[in-house]
Formats: structure tokens, C-alpha cells, sequence
């Protein structure tokens, strides 16, 4: 008789920590999409939103932002991948390319974390100085 391993895949388990320490997970382009599931790269989307600029959380910015469907963005940290021929991430390799300095320390602490329970490396890269923010669908 054969044996049966059960495993849990990298990129399920790297996002259910991620969802466990309050962040939203999406896709690689900013897109909402908060479900851990086995894939070649996930986005995260930080747990705040992005504060309003001053002058603009008035009545009539509530009313503007009502009226034309405009939501509130939050933060886009950065992506994890864990295949990528491009970017030469294959063999269990673990990349993740963070956007915006701001976060980079939290960021840091949550992959070796995630190192740590996954048992792998993660190189962490610093893609962008400037922090990227969320996209969202155009309204129907």
C-alpha cells in the first residue's frame, strides 16, 4: 500500500497568515480579491485605508463621492510570488516585491514569519520608494 502526505499549498497558507494578521489579500494588479487560494502570486492591500486629504472629508466631498460611486482606496504593499519565470522564481522560491518604503519594516516582520512556518526563504525586494494605492472597478 502507498502512502498518503497531505500538504497544504505555499500560497494558501502564506495568505491565510496574511488574512490572520488583518491585511486584504488581491490580485498581482491591486484588485481586490480576499480569498487565500493555491496561485503563482498574490497581492496585499494594507489594513487601513488611505487617509482623506484635508479639505476633502467635507459634506459636499461625502456627497460628490456618493454620487459618482467613488470609494476609498487602501494601500498596495507589495506582491508575493511564488512562480515566475520572468522573475526568475522557481524551486520553491519565495519573492516578494514591496511598493513604498513606509511599510517595508512590517512587511519585513510578517515574511519571517511566514519563513519561518513555511520553512522556506523569502528574498524581500523594495520595488518602489513611493507607496501604490488600490485599484478599483469602474462602476456598473
Amino acid at each position: 500500500m502507498g502512502n498518503i502526505k497531505k500538504t497544504i499549498s505555499k500560497s494558501l497558507k502564506a495568505g491565510q497568515i496574511f488574512r490572520e494578521q488583518g491585511y486584504v489579500l488581491c490580485d498581482i494588479y491591486g484588485f481586490e480579491d480576499d480569498e487565500a487560494k493555491d496561485c503563482e502570486a498574490f497581492g496585499i492591500l494594507s489594513k487601513e485605508y488611505v487617509p482623506l486629504k484635508k479639505g476633502k472629508d467635507g459634506t459636499f466631498w461625502r456627497f460628490i463621492r456618493f454620487i459618482f460611486g467613488l470609494k476609498r482606496r487602501r494601500y498596495f504593499l507589495g506582491v508575493m510570488w511564488f512562480y515566475s519565470l520572468p522573475k526568475n522564481v522557481t524551486g520553491g522560491k519565495v519573492l516578494f516585491e514591496v511598493y513604498g518604503r513606509r511599510h517595508h519594516n512590517d512587511l519585513l516582520s510578517v515574511a519571517k514569519d511566514i519563513a519561518d512556518k513555511l520553512e522556506t526563504d523569502i528574498d524581500v525586494c523594495l520595488t518602489s520608494e513611493k507607496v501604490v494605492h488600490e485599484k478599483l472597478p469602474y462602476p456598473r
